[in-house]
């Protein structure tokens, strides 16, 4: 069962398709439907579309290859959906226009240690990042793009020693990077838009989630429950 909250406080709750045993990422759009990243009872993806006034279920897509760990939607109305495939470990974005049943685009890395984490900009933009192992065990993260407006391919904005933790825009388009970065030993970094990050490090310490306000300021949450916001 998931919940929904009005502005009275009050908690009304929306029943989900039986098969749902673990809710893993929400997302909600402009529009009022909410994207639901979910384990099945048989350990496969759910991605299931709700209408959050009226507690229907829209869409139910199932994926067999893992449970989706991430979920986005764009302003044109397209879902990013980020699992791993549990049949060979690889990771997984798919990008779906609701209704359709199909992918129109999909990403795939062979990276059997990759959780990938998506967001979108406001121009519809989407970015997420994963994890991949060299052949000498290094782990390194990756920040890939991709645009509908583009030619189909997903560029890799940068790759770094270290892990991503969380990707996020803010309103003027810049993308903050949180996890660690240990070539230049910083938790967050933030791309303009150009291929490299920009200006000092915004923190010396390890990043789990970072998020950008209307006024673009910088939220950092660290893993021992430190929060910090810059004024950028």
């Amino acid at each position: 069962m998931a919940a929904k909250i009005d502005n009275s406080g009050v908690t009304e709750g929306i029943v989900l398709p039986a098969s749902v045993v673990q809710v893993l990422s929400v997302d909600v759009s402009a529009d009022g439907c909410a994207a639901l990243g979910c384990r099945s009872a048989w350990d496969t993806g759910l991605l299931v579309v709700i209408d959050v006034e009226t507690g229907v279920v829209s869409e139910q897509v199932d994926m067999e290859a893992g449970p989706i760990t991430s979920v986005a939607w764009s302003s044109r109305g397209l879902v990013a959906a980020g699992y791993r495939d549990r049949t060979d470990g690889s990771s997984v974005m798919t990008v779906w226009y609701p209704r359709r049943g199909t992918p129109i685009v999909q990403f795939v890395t062979l990276s059997r240690h990759a959780d990938a984490t998506a967001v979108w900009s406001s121009r519809d933009e989407l970015a997420w990042g994963w994890r991949e192992v060299d052949d000498q065990g290094n782990e390194l993260a990756v920040i890939s793009i991709w645009s509908p407006k583009g030619d189909g391919r997903a560029r890799t904005l940068g790759k770094f020693s270290g892990w991503v933790g969380s990707v996020a825009w803010s309103p003027s388009g810049e993308l903050a990077v949180g996890g660690w970065h240990a070539d230049s030993g910083r938790g967050v970094a933030v791309w303009g838009s150009g291929r490299r990050p920009k200006g000092a490090p915004v923190t010396e310490h390890p990043v789990v989630h970072v998020a950008w306000s209307r006024d673009s300021r910088l939220a950092v949450a660290g893993p021992g429950g430190e929060l910090a916001i810059w004024h950028r």
